[in-house]
């Protein structure tokens, strides 16, 4: 029953996804730096492109990206970690930010966007082992990201009983 509803939830979710980004990244937040005269306007760069998870994490939020690069990674290897285990500590205090944001919104806790963004840990590594800068990377992206969004929707939104 679970995999059917989230099979139909492929398109609507895609969809309202990419709404949602237009609206929020380029609408909205134009509409802001323009009401306070702000000059810097780079909410969001090529992420559609994206060949790897974390070329699309990097692309997608850039406001996001930079916040946790200056606050969160470059301490981390300023301090003498790793580039690998910092970017582990930035994937966790995302996906925790992530499951606690989904859980106010949704009312329940169910862990799906945390094993998501667990997930998308090794498959950072893996996709820029395989598929960087490759077509099939860019399809394997639009792929997992029709599934991840329709399987989460189905995690988080209440489903009614028939």
């Amino acid at each position: 029953r679970v995999q059917a509803v989230g099979t139909r939830l492929l398109l609507p979710c895609l969809t309202t996804w990419l709404l949602f980004t237009y609206g929020f990244f380029h609408l909205a937040l134009n509409a802001l730096a323009e009401a306070l005269r702000f000059g810097d306007r780079l909410f969001y760069l090529d992420w559609w492109n994206a060949t790897t998870t974390d070329y699309f994490w990097r692309t997608w939020n850039v406001p996001y990206h930079r916040w946790t690069l200056r606050h969160l990674y470059s301490p981390l290897l300023k301090q003498g970690w790793s580039r690998a285990r910092a970017s582990v500590v930035v994937y966790g205090v995302s996906a925790v930010l992530l499951e606690y944001i989904l859980a106010l919104t949704f009312q329940r806790v169910t862990l799906a966007a945390l094993a998501d963004v667990a997930a998308q840990v090794p498959a950072a590594f893996v996709s820029r082992a395989l598929v960087k800068g490759r077509q099939l990377g860019n399809l394997l992206f639009w792929l997992y990201l029709m599934l991840g969004l329709s399987s989460c929707w189905v995690q988080y939104a209440p489903l009614e009983r028939a």
